[in-house]
């Protein structure tokens, strides 16, 4: 703000902190008749500080104190030149309700304002950003159709209804899930490999123009159909949690993960997705699969199906399978060496072999009809249950790592746990213990009956 006082003959200029243009400050006193009037109108006409200092621009006391931290000024006047050449900024998690004042960040190529309170977002003038992360915010309308540059947009848990990408065609990542869009086009987005837009309760997908694609995550919607025949390069889907009744994969022969659970699938052929890493079908209507060309596989899981048979032999890469509440008698695990992670419970098994799986470290059996469980080559297992079976002996002594351990409603009349220093958790319940004395060393490693360790003789 320039100050001066005007008197008869007299005028007192002096330069504010708000004044940019610094080469008047010199002039004091000037007693010149009507020469000091055009002197102060030369100064008023070279000087730009009103449009300069952009101060009151930053109506957000949280948004203004990161913005000062960046430019190195605690206090004082904040002007164009100060924040122009700014190229990045990141103001998340700061509780800020107004971004105003972004508009002067003119060279800004990335923006991170996720986590506040933000209800708008005007980024118009921002035309050179390449990257905008704005989750977890209350947006009810984002408009990017002057960010033309824009190649990332993540902008997931708002309350967007009307998202318009039509005009971000250097669009290469968008998620946008957890919104109230009812609508998503991506036709014009041809560039685009990266798209997610969860929970967002989108009913139909048109991909068939974003031949790029690598990663898709549609999951938690009510999608019915789902053609990803045009998308060869994909090489991660997530569609659970949707209505398909069929989906057809095996163009897609890149693809590293699938995942399906939930939907109302009666068959699946993965046969020429020979890169197959990982695979999610449970909670499907599938009553057979068949894995041995997914040689890859580390990761399956087909729990909460109706699967009567399961072949898992080819498939030596597995680290982690689950095969929970389906209908089969038996299981062969003998190949599959690098197991870490066994999930069998609710099936109608009446044996078990890990005898080969030296890696494991969490098993679930629990609610077979298991007679006899060995698991003396198992000495790297941290988690084991094996509830409700028919096992009356059962030996954990070579078990060292065991920290959670449940044998509820089995038919133990003994069980030694003094081997096993690392265990925190011990239930053994229901079972024809008659007291807390028949499990010996529980008080040795420190479990305390009733907290850490769980016992109710059988009812």
């Amino acid at each position: 703000m320039l100050l001066g006082l005007l008197e008869q003959k007299k005028i007192w200029l002096y330069q504010h902190e708000s004044l940019a243009c610094r080469g008047y400050y010199i002039i004091i006193k000037i007693f010149k008749g009507f020469t000091f009037v055009s002197l102060v109108m030369t100064a008023l006409t070279g000087c730009s500080v009103y449009s300069d200092n952009i101060t009151g621009a930053f109506v957000d006391p949280g948004f203004l104190t990161v913005i000062r931290g960046v430019i190195g000024k605690p206090t004082g006047a904040i002007y164009k030149a100060d924040v122009e050449g700014i190229t990045e900024l990141d103001v998340s998690e700061r509780a800020i309700t107004s971004l105003s004042g972004i508009e002067y960040f003119t060279a800004l190529i990335r923006l991170d304002c996720s986590w506040n309170q933000l209800t708008a977002l005007d980024i118009s003038n921002n035309t050179s950003l390449v990257e905008l992360r704005c989750v977890y915010n209350q947006l009810t309308m984002l408009d990017i159709s002057n960010n033309s540059a824009l190649e990332v947009l993540i902008c997931d848990e708002n309350e967007l209804t009307l998202l318009d990408i039509s005009s971000n065609t250097a669009l290469k990542s968008l998620h946008c899930g957890w919104n109230m869009l009812t609508t998503l086009d991506v036709s014009n987005n041809l560039a685009l490999e990266e798209l997610g837009f969860r929970a967002i309760q989108l009913a139909t997908l048109d991909i068939s123009n974003n031949l790029v694609l690598k990663v898709l995550d549609c999951a938690y919607n009510q999608l019915t159909t789902l053609d990803v025949s045009n998308n060869l390069a994909l090489e991660a889907i997530w569609c659970g949690n949707n209505l398909l009744t069929t989906l057809d994969v095996l163009g897609n022969t890149a693809l590293k993960r699938l995942d399906c659970r939930s939907n109302q699938l009666t068959s699946l052929d993965v046969s020429n997705n020979f890169a197959l890493e990982e695979l999610w079908c449970d909670e499907n209507q599938l009553t057979m699969l068949n894995v041995s060309n997914n040689l890859a596989l580390k990761r399956f899981i087909c729990s909460n199906n109706q699967l009567i048979m399961l072949d898992i032999s080819n498939n030596t890469a597995l680290e982690w399978f689950e095969y929970s509440n389906n209908q089969l008698p038996a299981i062969d695990v003998s190949n599959n060496t690098a197991l870490k992670m066994f999930r069998c419970s609710g099936n109608q098994l009446t044996a078990i072999d890990i005898s080969n799986n030296l890696a494991l470290e969490v098993l679930n059996c629990d609610n077979n009809q298991l007679t006899s469980l060995v698991i003396s080559n198992n000495p790297a297992l941290k988690w084991f249950h094996c509830d409700n079976n028919q096992l009356t002996v059962l030996d954990i002594s070579n078990n060292p790592a065991l920290e959670l351990f449940t044998c509820n409603g089995n038919q133990l009349t003994i069980l030694d746990i003094s081997n096993n220093p690392a265990l925190k958790r011990l239930n053994c319940s229901n079972n024809q213990l008659s007291s807390p004395y028949d499990v010996i060393g529980w008080q040795e490693i420190g479990l305390i009956l009733g907290n850490t360790f769980t016992f109710d003789p059988q009812n």
